[in-house]
């Protein structure tokens, strides 16, 4: 408990015991508000700063292991109800029940890590909701497969057997309906996912290829660049200024 208050390599001055007898505290008002706007207007930066500031002031005003664990919940609870309320599967979210997927989790910053990453596949889930309203039954199948497992090497026809059709059909049903073929809308959903990952500033750029689904960094570097028309290079150093 104590390496996960500070951290693995950090020593604390108070003992676990002492920081549960505190005050318990929860997710203010202010915060949980700042976060459920954030999400429903899909605005992941804004996302991610109210989740960082929320976890800097853990950090410095040292809540009781029991009042992190308390705003930890609370935070996913927020996900889960927006979740709930747009009717997403949680398994799109989550790979398993998420209390015990966070238990996993051994320091406050990989908590926090966790937390942001889920917060960011359900704003891409619900921006592609808001997008694919109209879209065929088996588009709304293959785009949920695809935002499950784009970091996977998944193929066409992968995804033309998940949702049972010929590989032939799937792929004409799919680009009438989303306008781009599926190896152009899989590299697009990776390279936003690699778009925010570049903004949290957690990993290198070649880790982040293979973290989003590209085995070949010159391969990614050159997707990247045919959607954003900048090198992943020039988009982290434009988001870090």
């Amino acid at each position: 408990k104590e390496r996960f208050y500070k951290g693995k390599n950090s020593i604390i001055r108070d003992r676990i015991e002492e920081l549960s007898r505190k005050e318990q505290v929860n997710l203010s008002l202010s915060d949980e508000k700042a976060v459920i706007v954030a999400l429903k207007s899909l605005d992941f930066t804004k996302v991610t700063d109210h989740v960082e500031s929320i976890f800097e002031k853990i950090k410095h005003e040292n809540y009781s292991y029991n009042s992190i664990q308390m705003i930890c919940a609370e935070l996913i609870n927020i996900a889960n109800r927006i979740a709930r309320e747009a009717g997403i599967d949680m398994g799109q979210i989550y790979d398993s029940v998420p209390y015990t997927e966070m238990k996993r989790l051994e320091t406050l910053g990989e908590v926090k890590d966790w937390i942001i990453e889920r917060y960011q596949k359900l704003i891409l889930i619900l921006k592609e909701a808001k997008l694919n309203a109209h879209y065929s039954k088996y588009t709304k199948k293959a785009i949920s497969y695809i935002l499950q497992n784009f970091s996977k090497n998944i193929s066409l026809n992968d995804v033309a057997q998940y949702i049972g059709v010929n590989s032939s059909y799937f792929s004409r049903v799919f680009k009438e309906d989303t306008g781009m073929g599926f190896v152009e809308y899989l590299n697009t959903t990776r390279i936003e996912n690699a778009k925010q990952a570049i903004k949290a500033g957690n990993s290198k750029l070649k880790e982040i290829a293979l973290d989003v689904g590209f085995n070949n960094y010159t391969y990614f570097t050159k997707v990247f660049k045919d959607v954003l028309n900048m090198t992943p290079q020039e988009y982290e150093k434009k988001v870090m200024m």
